[in-house]
């Protein structure tokens, strides 16, 4: 399994992390642009799932990933349903712990989690999902209805 984007020696215990899980390369290049326009960012980090990884190897990767990081910490995901997504639910669901994940992540909701964090949004979850749904713009409809 392949493991990009790491931060985990450099967590620090008062800002929550950001986890990054995709399908294939989605979860670096996210990190890796964000860190392009924002700059390197703490206690970030993107785990891939790649063609032949084991599910199991996977999720042990989570959890030693969500254990290190600070209460509070987030994980955004690919896709709804998908193997990352299974694996972190697993996660919570054995360990009794509360669900910080969303799922359809894209460049405006890790941005946004970054900038939630450090304004101590306590609402994080929820402005992550508000700029998700604002960042998907029907550019041609808008142009034209100018």
């Amino acid at each position: 399994m392949k493991e990009t984007g790491t931060k985990i020696n450099e967590i620090q215990s008062d800002i929550p992390g950001i986890i990054l899980l995709s399908h294939g390369p989605l979860a670096s290049g996210l990190l890796g642009t964000m860190e392009m326009v924002l700059g390197t960012v703490e206690n970030v980090t993107a785990l891939e799932l790649e063609e032949g990884d084991h599910t199991e190897e996977y999720r042990k990767r989570i959890a030693e990933i969500a254990e290190a990081m600070p209460e509070k910490s987030v994980f955004l995901m690919d896709i709804f349903g998908g193997s990352p997504f299974n694996q972190v639910i697993q996660y919570f669901l054995e360990n009794s712990k509360e669900i910080r994940a969303v799922s359809g992540m894209n460049l405006g909701m890790l941005m946004a989690a970054v900038n939630a964090r450090q304004n101590n949004d306590s609402d994080m979850i929820e402005e992550i999902t508000k700029m998700g749904k604002e960042a998907v713009i029907n550019i041609g409809k808008q142009w034209n209805e100018q």
